[in-house]
C-alpha cells in the first residue's frame, strides 16, 4: 500500500485524522523520511531496505545489514477498543533483531507513544528511532478548577476548539464504564445537549493493559450554569421581570433536553448547574454535559446511589441498592436548578424530609418569584415520584408557554 513518506520536522497536512512519527536518535543518511502519515484505515507500514522491481517500503533504510522488509508496523484496532494500538511485526525478511526499548521483538508487540525502535545488525544496534504516536486532538489547557478531568483542546484538521475529558481507569472506574457512557452519548442528538465528536485510548502500556479513555466533544465558550448565577447575583441588578425571562429561557433548554433523554429511556442521574454550560449570550444557550453516571434503564428501574446529594430527588437520595427509581429523579433535580437561580444566596439542601418542606416554604414565600414559575417548581419538587411532572408536563406549562425566547 504506497504511503507518502515525508521530510523530518515537515507538518502533517490538516487533512490527516492521525499521524505517527520515527525520529532517529542519531545522525544517519542511511534513512530517508522519518515522518510518515497514520491514517485511520492505513493497513500496513513497512521499514526496510529499497528491493528494484518491488514498492518500497515506507521508511527506506539503504543498509545491506537491513532486510528489504524488515519488520511491518500495523494498526489495529477491535471493536471493544475505543482507540486502536500499532503493532510492530517481524517479517520473514528481516535481516536484522528488531528491538522495542532494548526488548527484542520475537514476532509482533505493541510499540506505544514514546518508545524507542531499532535494530540489532553486525553486532551493534543500528539505526535507532523514537516511535511518536499524536492523536488528532491536541490537548492546550485545563478548563479550570472543579473541572480536572476536563481540558481545552484543538482540531489538529481545522483548528476549531474542542472540550476534551480525561477519564482513567481507576478508583472503581472501568472500561465498561466508560463505554456505557459513550454509547449513551453516542444514542442522544439533541442541540441542547452535548455533542460527542471522537474518542481514544490512552495505550501507553499496549492493549488491554490502558490507563483511561479521551472523550472529545464539542466546546461551548461560556460558564457553567452554577457560576453564571453566581455572577448575576453578584454583579447584575435585574428586574424580577428580566430574571424571569432568563430563568424561563434556560428552563426551556433543560426541559427540552432531558425530555430527549427520556424519550431514549436514558436517566442522567446528575442534573445540577455544574454539569450545565451556558453560552455568554445576553440569552444564553444552554448546553447538558457530563454522562459519567447517565444510565439507559428498559423495564427495570435504577438503583444505584449515585450523583449530587443537593439536587437528588428523595427516592435517589435514599437509595441503598434495593430501592427504585425511574426518571422522575431528573424531573426533581430540573426543579433544583430553577431553585439555586432563584434562591438569594444560591444555598442548595440535602433531599432530607425536613429540607424538602422547607424547600417548598421558601419558594412560597419568595416575593420575587412570578406565581407561574412557583407553580412549575413546586411541581416538580414533589415528594412522590407519581405526583411529579414530566417533562412534558414542564414544557406545557403556563410558565413555559407564557412568551417565547
Amino acid at each position: 500500500m504506497p504511503v507518502t513518506t515525508l521530510a523530518a520536522n515537515s507538518s502533517p497536512p490538516p487533512s490527516w485524522d492521525h499521524y505517527a512519527s520515527l525520529k532517529l536518535l542519531e545522525s544517519n543518511p542511511e534513512i530517508e523520511g522519518m515522518r510518515f502519515p497514520f491514517l485511520e484505515g492505513t493497513e500496513v507500514l513497512t521499514i526496510g531496505r529499497p528491493r528494484a522491481g518491488r514498492e518500497p517500503p515506507t521508511v527506506h533504510i539503504n543498509s545491506n545489514s537491513i532486510g528489504h522488509e524488515c519488520c511491518e508496523l500495523r494498526y489495529e484496532k477491535t471493536a471493544e477498543q475505543v482507540e486502536g494500538v500499532m503493532r510492530v511485526e517481524r517479517t520473514r525478511l528481516t535481516g536484522a533483531n528488531v528491538y522495542i526499548d532494548g526488548q527484542v521483538v520475537r514476532r509482533a508487540a505493541v510499540i506505544a507513544d514514546d518508545q524507542i525502535l531499532s535494530f540489532f545488525a553486525k553486532g551493534e544496534h543500528k539505526y535507532s528511532m523514537k516511535f511518536t504516536y499524536n492523536p488528532r486532538y491536541a490537548i492546550k489547557k485545563s478548563l479550570g478548577k472543579g473541572q480536572s478531568n476536563m481540558f481545552l483542546g484543538e482540531d489538529r484538521k481545522d483548528g476549531q476548539a474542542v472540550a476534551i475529558k480525561l477519564v482513567e481507569y481507576k478508583n472503581g472506574v472501568t472500561h465498561s464504564d466508560v463505554m456505557e457512557e459513550i454509547n449513551l452519548m453516542k444514542a442522544v442528538n439533541h442541540p441542547n445537549i452535548v455533542h460527542l465528536l471522537d474518542t481514544y485510548e490512552l495505550a501507553r502500556d499496549g492493549f488491554p493493559h490502558t490507563q483511561g479513555c479521551r472523550l472529545v466533544m464539542e466546546y461551548v465558550e461560556g460558564k457553567t450554569l452554577e457560576k453564571w448565577a453566581d455572577h448575576r447575583r453578584v454583579h447584575e441588578n435585574a428586574t424580577p421581570e428580566d430574571q424571569d425571562t432568563k430563568n424561563k429561557h434556560i428552563l426551556r433548554q433543560l426541559c427540552a433536553a432531558v425530555e430527549h433523554l427520556h424519550g431514549q429511556r436514558i436517566i442522567h442521574r446528575d442534573i445540577k448547574g455544574a454539569n450545565i454550560i451556558l453560552s455568554k449570550d445576553a440569552l444564553p444557550f444552554l448546553k447538558l454535559i457530563d454522562f459519567g453516571t447517565a444510565k439507559r434503564i428498559q423495564i427495570e428501574k435504577a438503583t444505584t446511589y449515585c450523583g449530587s446529594s443537593g439536587s437528588m430527588a428523595p427516592e435517589q437520595y435514599n437509595a441503598n441498592g434495593r430501592t427504585a427509581y425511574t426518571e422522575k429523579v431528573d424531573c426533581w433535580a430540573v426543579g433544583m436548578v430553577l431553585y439555586d437561580l432563584t434562591c438569594p444566596n444560591g444555598s442548595i439542601y440535602y433531599a432530607s424530609k425536613q429540607n424538602q418542606e422547607r424547600i417548598r416554604q421558601e419558594v412560597r414565600k419568595d416575593s420575587v418569584m412570578f406565581a407561574e414559575a412557583k407553580d412549575f417548581l413546586l411541581n416538580l419538587v414533589c415528594d412522590r415520584p407519581r405526583d411529579r411532572w414530566t417533562m412534558e408536563q414542564a414544557l406545557e406549562s403556563d410558565w413555559m408557554r407564557d412568551g417565547g425566547d
